[in-house]
């Protein structure tokens, strides 16, 4: 996942466009991940870290925990469809849900990894 957010860092889509590849290689290893038992700011704190720091392993470390065993292809739509933001509504009123576009915080925190990686 940090590999993906590494290649592709926007704030707008791509999360959603990541969350599903990883999805669906985690069903190809055997194993699926309970995004629902994660939180927003839990999973965006460990991804920056990760950004920041690949080695640290910082994905790794939060994602473990949510593990869980693989889930059939049907299961695993219904699943991800589940997700608020994944539905293809708005998700202005889900509060555990990726950074809006328009968010100033995540933007800023957007341009400093930028920088931060020596991009305009």
């Amino acid at each position: 996942m940090g590999a993906f957010a590494w290649g592709h860092p926007f704030l707008d889509g791509n999360g959603r466009t990541m969350l599903l590849v990883h999805a669906e290689l985690c069903h190809r290893a055997g194993f699926a991940i309970s995004w629902n038992a994660s939180r927003k700011d839990d999973y965006l704190e460990s991804l920056t870290r990760e950004l920041e720091n690949p080695q640290g392993k910082h994905l790794d470390s939060y994602l473990s925990p949510l593990a869980v065993a693989s889930i059939t292809a049907g299961d695993l739509c219904d699943h991800l469809m589940s997700l608020p933001g994944l539905n293809g509504e708005d998700g202005s009123s889900a509060p555990n849900v990726a950074y809006r576009a328009d968010d100033p915080v995540a933007n800023e925190n957007y341009l400093e990894l930028k920088r931060a990686r020596g991009e305009n």
